[in-house]
């Protein structure tokens, strides 16, 4: 079911702080990614610590609680959809966040706007599964994906993965073995390990209906 367009949306983006304005939308990503238009990092943030990276925050739950618990990190979260990122924007705004950015773009876009070797964590959390072959190509874990992010973790920055699906847990683990990362963490069952955890909103739904979480740590050597 496609989600309702909210009310004063285009307003309601233009009035955010923590929302970074971007036009990708009308350029092919190639073009787009020719074009450099990095991000003024040091005006966005007042500390100066890591960049972390989200890939698909959808509501920023996720987002939220990991800038909360880590205040010295810069943090960076990108959602494609604007009907879905202005509700993370405006809890984010509401709790007084600093040390949280979003953008409205999609991840073939991110070259655009950050440099080679600037990001320290990529976090993808429940990305859509895509399970038809057809559909590969999309996933936020393909191969075009993994080179996109290669080129902008710096070296020995790492990639943390969540699914609730097994293929695409299985498909993941062969793909960044493929591009050359390092798996430092690999788990059929992550709340069965209990390792430090942030629960994102999905993963709690479907740890209450019974599924196991599976979980990669992918380190670019």
């Amino acid at each position: 079911m496609r989600m309702r367009r909210k009310k004063g949306l285009e307003e309601r983006i233009e009035n955010s702080n923590l929302l970074i304005p971007v036009g990708y939308e009308v350029m092919d990503a190639r073009k787009a990614v020719a074009e450099k238009c990095y991000l003024d990092l040091d005006s966005l943030y007042k500390n100066k610590g890591e960049l972390w990276l989200e890939i698909g925050c959808g509501k920023g739950c996720f987002a939220i609680k990991s800038t909360k618990a880590n205040p010295q990190i810069c943090y960076l979260a990108v959602e494609k959809l604007s009907n879905v990122i202005i509700s993370a924007v405006e809890k984010a705004e509401e709790e007084g966040i600093e040390n949280l950015r979003f953008i409205s773009t999609g991840a073939e876009y991110l070259p655009r706007y950050l440099s080679p070797n600037s990001v320290s964590k990529i976090f993808i959390n429940f990305p859509t599964p895509l399970p038809n072959s057809r559909t590969q190509r999309q996933r936020l874990t393909a191969p075009a994906f993994l080179e996109v992010y290669k080129n902008l973790l710096v070296k020995g920055g790492e990639i943390r993965f969540k699914t609730d699906k097994e293929f695409l847990y299985q498909y993941t683990l062969e793909t960044m073995a493929q591009a050359g990362f390092e798996i430092v963490y690999q788990t059929e069952n992550l709340h069965q390990d209990k390792i430090p955890n942030i629960i994102t909103e999905y993963e709690q739904k479907f740890t209450d209906q019974g599924f196991p979480i599976y979980s990669i740590h992918a380190k670019k050597i």
